[in-house]
């Protein structure tokens, strides 16, 4: 057991069980506030705090640049499969379904054969010249894709509502965001920080208070996954630089060899 925790940082060992109470106030705080006409089953609510929870624990397990991340998180997507049909977000419930399952399985394997441990994975950063080229794509997307998209909404009502907007903006990042993610660069994180924020707010306005928390928390661990892949990014780009430079050496002293016979 000692060796099992010693795996993770100290940050790690503290968010997780922080973030299990956390989710655990906000769901039992939905279902009383819920009039009891208006409450879900049983076996819908179970499935919600399910979701919401290995939610939170793939952020984290992501944070921590740890493979193992998918697996919980294809748990998070077919709880968010269910619940998503179930409340009639079909933005967010093709998104899940379609592509988030298979990109799963495409980030499994691409973050195994990229790993420099047993557990984590080499991360990296976008160049400025592709920074600007993903804000901009991003931002044409929402524009072209999620306004068009919302019309598609039933939760949007007869023609577009804010509702209808955020969710169909959520579809586009999230879709922005898993690309980045599979691909392990770190500007994922913006990404989801704004999808986060934005997911917040839709659920606290259709009132799934304890799925708004779990955003308000991802958009809280996102900021620390910001910070530790962007350090790890760093310290790789210049431990890929020092081999350069060795292997360089190398060839330069093979060289001298070569012309001294």
């Amino acid at each position: 057991m000692k060796k099992f925790f010693s795996k993770f940082k100290l940050w790690e060992l503290i968010w997780i069980p922080l973030s299990l109470v956390l989710i655990t106030g906000a769901w039992l705080l939905e279902y009383f506030l819920t009039p009891v006409d208006m409450r879900d089953t049983i076996v819908w609510q179970i499935i919600y705090f399910i979701a919401t929870f290995t939610g939170m624990l793939c952020v984290v397990l992501t944070s921590g640049k740890r493979w193992v991340q998918w697996i919980v998180g294809l748990i998070n997507i077919a709880g968010f499969i269910a619940l998503y049909w179930h409340w009639q977000l079909y933005g967010n419930f093709a998104l899940n379904l379609g592509f988030y399952i298979p990109a799963s399985i495409v980030g499994i394997i691409y973050w195994l054969k990229n790993r420099d441990t047993k557990d984590t994975c080499h991360v990296r950063e976008l160049s400025k010249k592709n920074k600007i080229i993903m804000a901009i794509a991003s931002v044409v997307s929402l524009v072209v894709i999620a306004i068009p998209l919302s019309y598609l909404d039933r939760s949007a009502g007869e023609l577009w509502t804010f509702v209808g907007f955020l969710d169909s903006a959520g579809t586009v990042l999230g879709i922005i965001g898993q690309v980045l993610s599979n691909l392990r660069y770190t500007e994922q994180w913006w990404v989801w920080i704004i999808l986060d924020v934005v997911m917040a707010i839709l659920n606290f306005v259709i009132g799934s208070y304890a799925m708004g928390v779990m955003y308000i928390l991802w958009t809280t661990n996102a900021v620390i996954g910001l910070i530790v892949w962007h350090k790890s990014a760093k310290k790789d780009a210049e431990l890929s630089a020092q081999s350069v430079q060795i292997e360089n050496l190398d060839g330069q002293k093979e060289g001298e060899e070569n012309e001294t016979k």
